[in-house]
């Protein structure tokens, strides 16, 4: 299988062609991976950095992606090891994505939209109705919160950040 390895942490991972395949337990499934973001988790894991990096090597670096079921279903996927053409994920670790979006885009998204969904309905506990500010809402992860916010119901969405035509843009969003 072809995957981008870590063999060790001082060096960026390499192209390995014939990478062992990943054998899936019973709770598990073998997804074909189509897109992986290069994501600051991802560039963590790689340099062994990561508060959860085992230290074990080799390893392959990723923590989510876009792929097809055995089913043939298109699916993103959250577990280790996906710069690598198939990697095993437990099952339901995964939410079904319609065919017409671009694997490449979903991918990318996905981070920052998570991370400012988990930040807003977990962590601040956010309800239907209230105010939100979001500060650094002129990158990835901002705008996905400014939209993100909106979906949940947000009265008022005061977005701060430093490029003022992105901020006049984050009004068709749902900045206010």
């Amino acid at each position: 299988m072809k995957a981008a390895v870590v063999r060790d942490f001082g060096l960026a991972p390499q192209y390995e062609n014939n990478y062992p395949n990943p054998l899936p337990k019973v709770d598990e499934a073998l997804i074909h991976v189509t897109a992986s973001a290069l994501s600051n988790r991802a560039r963590s894991d790689a340099n062994g950095s990561h508060y959860a990096s085992t230290g074990k090597l080799p390893m392959v670096p990723g923590v989510d992606g876009v792929g097809l079921l055995p089913n043939g279903n298109k699916v993103f996927f959250v577990s280790n090891g996906s710069f690598a053409e198939q990697v095993v994920v437990e099952k339901g670790h995964w939410v079904a994505m319609p065919n017409d979006l671009k694997d490449e885009k979903i991918a990318g998204m996905m981070n920052p939209a998570l991370s400012s969904w988990v930040a807003l309905k977990y962590r601040a506990d956010f309800k239907e109705g209230q105010k939100v500010l979001i500060l650094g809402a002129t990158g990835s992860a901002g705008s996905m919160a400014v939209q993100i916010a909106k979906r949940l119901g947000a009265s008022s969405i005061i977005a701060v950040g430093r490029n003022s035509k992105q901020l006049t843009e984050l009004r068709h969003l749902g900045a206010t």
